[in-house]
């Protein structure tokens, strides 16, 4: 009987490695962008917006984060975007006032961060 439960205890550590070798944890991989919106009068705004795709399996989303002055956020992302389905992350430049204005969009996808250094100018 103690074979037994030596042989099976062998079996069940040896499938547990096996699965760790093949599928390790990967670090998070930061993918810088830069998106320039050009000159904006101040009172006015100009806006684009980016699709996420979740590809064959469900795409897990960390967040979704804007920081800066002037920019502004809209997104219709869920916490987890099922396969084969998209969603929206907009950003509208619109300035208070004049001069340059600088912002980043994070968009934490726990494998990746794309990491959008925001640029603009008022006038």
């Amino acid at each position: 009987m103690r074979n037994i439960l030596w042989a099976a205890l062998f079996i069940i550590t040896f499938s547990t490695a096996t699965f760790a070798q093949q599928n390790p944890v990967e670090a998070q991989k930061d993918i810088n962008l830069t998106q320039n919106f050009g000159v904006v009068p101040v009172g006015t705004s100009t806006s684009l917006h980016w699709n996420l795709r979740a590809k064959e399996l469900d795409l897990q989303i960390q967040s979704i984060s804007l920081q800066g002055n002037g920019f502004i956020l809209d997104s219709d992302c869920p916490e987890i975007l099922p396969a084969k389905q998209k969603c929206k992350v907009g950003i509208t430049f619109a300035p208070e006032q004049t001069g340059p204005h600088q912002a980043q969009l994070i968009v934490d996808l726990y494998s990746e961060r794309f990491i959008f250094n925001l640029q603009g100018e008022g006038k």
